[in-house]
């Protein structure tokens, strides 16, 4: 239950690829800006052990312990520059108009999970976090549209969740979250 509430409250403010999410607060206060990064950090916790559970589903995860594991020592900072970096490239490539942003948003979005696949293969290795970025255009090259797609398959369910006041997410955000990371695990495999 605690984990469905977790979903809940990153995927209803969040932004771009899923993980970090635009402001959670009406106004430009520090306090929400800081919950909007603590928010994000666990959304992309959540994909993680989301994405672990994909690959290997007999495996026993404890899902609470993972929503926090960006956290740790070994993808804290790689998780959060990987994130800024695509965030900051898609805002350039945004203000030369705002299709080219939302095609690059798109061509960024697996950056993070790059970095965890990375760190997971090559846990003592230096990790290049441009790499990543590249890694996640390169891979999102003719995959672009089948995530567009995706994404806009749930634009029915979001308008039904927000009739809802917000209680739909409980079901959908950990649904969207398992077909994103179905989507990564589909391109890399």
């Amino acid at each position: 239950m605690a984990l469905t509430a977790l979903f809940m409250t990153s995927d209803f403010v969040s932004s771009g690829s899923g993980s970090f999410p635009s402001n959670m607060s009406s106004g430009n206060s520090l306090t929400g800006n800081i919950g909007s990064f603590i928010v994000g950090l666990i959304t992309l916790g959540i994909s993680f052990t989301t994405l672990d559970w994909i690959r290997s589903k007999d495996a026993d995860f404890n899902a609470f312990s993972g929503a926090f594991s960006v956290f740790s020592k070994r993808y804290f900072v790689g998780a959060v520059i990987t994130e800024l970096l695509a965030g900051f490239f898609t805002v350039l490539w945004t203000l030369l108009f705002i299709i080219p942003g939302l095609i690059k948003s798109f061509s960024y979005s697996q950056a993070p999970f790059i970095f965890k696949n990375l760190t997971d293969a090559h846990p003592e290795a230096d990790i290049n976090y441009l790499d990543c970025i590249t890694k996640s255009r390169e891979l999102m090259d003719g995959h672009k549209f089948r995530f567009f797609i995706l994404k806009l398959s749930f634009l029915g369910w979001d308008i039904l969740a927000g009739f809802t006041l917000g209680i739909g997410y409980i079901w959908l955000n950990p649904y969207k979250q398992a077909a994103y990371m179905g989507f990564y695990a589909d391109l890399v495999d």
